[in-house]
């Protein structure tokens, strides 16, 4: 919440409560206020955002009629009022209403705009969001000034409209591998891993479970619930040969139905022996898609086995553990390199802690291209030792 926001809250509670001193012989009835404290007035707002609003007396009960753009999205008897909306990625504003009423039939309302961003030349551009990843000598930065900032585009300046930290929320596609290689130890640490991962998930972040090996094992939808995702790896078996661009593949085009910011956390060793697909389809999705590939690598270098299948032979294997490399460099993410199954659940929490402390920055793109080719893109901080790491560019889609 803002300080405009609190400070606004704050107001209407201090008149509700000022209107009988402490110090009268009777209390009057004290009819329902509610107001709204996110988001903000005036401000940008764009995909999944957060409609809180709050209701004063806070020990009086009331029923609170949540609205978005006139429509009423939500009707709450009880706080938190609270839910998230999904508003998508057009530069427009929106109009955010709550109706409170309390139970001695009392009604109060409260109204807030929010405003697209200013632009000074009108395009029909889509807002480009990216996620970076800020390091020094190993270690990363999680407070840096917006005005350090430069995102290059084909090499040309563009001008930041919205910046903002870690806080932003996530949606998730958990793959883990569930292939015979991974009978006993591996699996269970994987699971256990995943499992820690689901647990520490913040109440706006969703996520998708799939377990896989030559075919989709099991898999959740789209929830936040971390009961269903985590019930979703109890008694998990290892069976089968591998497919992972196959199931890579599937990730990234299921994600591109998702808004906001978008993951994937593979824990494989990255040997894939079943998967139909060879590496251009796979290297295209990711091209395609907005969301970042994180690969927890179990054991040493897949490149140096010795692996044959009856699809690929061994320079084919190779081929494709490259392009997975390829994969996870392009959009932004990383390889976490696991030695042992125990450091697992370790793997797991670092991923979050890094996803946590991003810079997440919006931009529209200067020039309307609609070529459908791809723009490279850069992110550079005036900062002395400071490494970005963030997706290499976009697709403009026609």
């Amino acid at each position: 919440m803002t300080g405009a926001t609190r400070f606004a809250a704050l107001v209407v509670a201090l008149s509700v409560v000022g209107a009988t001193s402490p110090f009268s012989t009777c209390s009057p009835a004290r009819a329902v206020e509610v107001a709204i404290v996110e988001p903000a007035a005036g401000e940008p707002a764009f995909g999944r955002v957060v409609f809180e609003a709050e209701v004063y007396p806070t020990g009086d009960s009331a029923v609170v009629e949540m609205k978005l753009d006139g429509r009423v999205v939500a009707r709450l008897d009880s706080p938190p009022y609270r839910l998230t909306v999904d508003l998508g990625d057009d530069n427009t504003g929106h109009r955010f209403e709550a109706v409170a009423r309390g139970a001695d039939g009392s009604e109060s309302r409260s109204e807030v705009v929010t405003a697209p961003v200013p632009v000074h030349l009108e395009v029909d551009a889509a807002l480009q969001q990216l996620y970076v990843t800020l390091t020094r000598d190993g270690e990363r930065l999680t407070r840096v000034d917006r005005r350090r900032f430069t995102v290059l585009e084909d090499g040309s300046a563009q001008e930041i409209v919205t910046f903002s930290g870690g806080e932003v929320p996530f949606t998730a596609m958990i793959l883990i591998d569930s292939s015979a290689s991974m009978e006993g130890d591996r699996l269970a640490a994987a699971v256990g891993g995943a499992r820690h991962f689901v647990a520490s998930l913040a109440p706006l972040d969703e996520a998708m479970v799939a377990l896989f090996s030559d075919r989709l094992l099991r898999w959740t939808p789209w929830t936040d619930s971390t009961e269903v995702l985590d019930g979703s790896l109890v008694g998990a078996r290892a069976v089968g040969g591998t497919s992972l661009n196959d199931h890579l593949y599937l990730a990234l085009r299921l994600l591109e139905e998702r808004q906001g910011r978008r993951l994937i956390v593979v824990f494989t060793d990255g040997r894939d022996v079943t998967s139909v697909l060879d590496e251009e389809p796979l290297l295209a999705a990711a091209r395609a898609s907005s969301a970042m590939v994180y690969w927890i690598r179990l054991g040493g270098d897949p490149r140096e086995l010795t692996v044959r299948s009856a699809w690929r032979d061994g320079d084919g294997h190779r081929r494709q553990v490259e392009a997975l490399e390829r994969v996870v460099r392009m959009t932004g993410g990383r390889i976490v390199p696991l030695a042992r199954p125990e450091g697992a659940a370790e793997a797991f929490s670092e991923i979050l802690a890094e996803i946590r402390e991003q810079v997440a920055i919006g931009f529209y793109p200067s020039v309307d291209r609609n070529d459908g080719r791809w723009h490279p893109i850069e992110v550079r901080v005036d900062l002395p030792g400071v490494e970005v790491r963030g997706r290499h560019g976009y697709l403009d889609r026609r």
